[in-house]
C-alpha cells in the first residue's frame, strides 16, 4: 500500500478492519478518498477520520452517480498536484 498515490476506500459498512487500512494511509501521507452508498451508514470513528484529514468523503446514491463523483474528485486532485 505504501507504492500508491491514492487509496479508494469504500466505507459502506462500520466494522471491517477499514480503519486501520485508512488509519495507516494516512500514517503515510497518502491521499485516500471514501466512498459510501448513501443508503447506509459507515462507521463514525472512521468518518471522524477521514474529516480530521481533510481527506474527501462521498456519499453516492447510484453507481453512476458513484463513478461520476470518483471521476471528478480524481480531476480535482490532478489539478491540486500541478500547482
Amino acid at each position: 500500500m505504501s507504492s500508491v498515490d491514492i487509496i479508494l476506500a469504500v466505507i459502506d459498512e462500520p466494522s471491517t478492519d477499514m480503519g486501520a487500512e485508512i488509519g495507516m494511509a494516512l500514517k503515510n501521507e497518502q491521499e485516500v478518498i471514501a466512498i459510501y452508498n448513501s443508503q447506509n451508514e459507515p462507521s463514525r470513528f472512521i468518518l471522524g477520520l477521514l474529516e480530521f484529514h481533510n481527506s474527501k468523503i462521498i456519499s453516492y446514491s447510484s453507481i453512476d452517480d458513484c463513478k461520476q463523483q470518483i471521476i471528478q474528485n480524481l480531476k480535482t486532485l490532478r489539478l491540486e498536484s500541478a500547482c
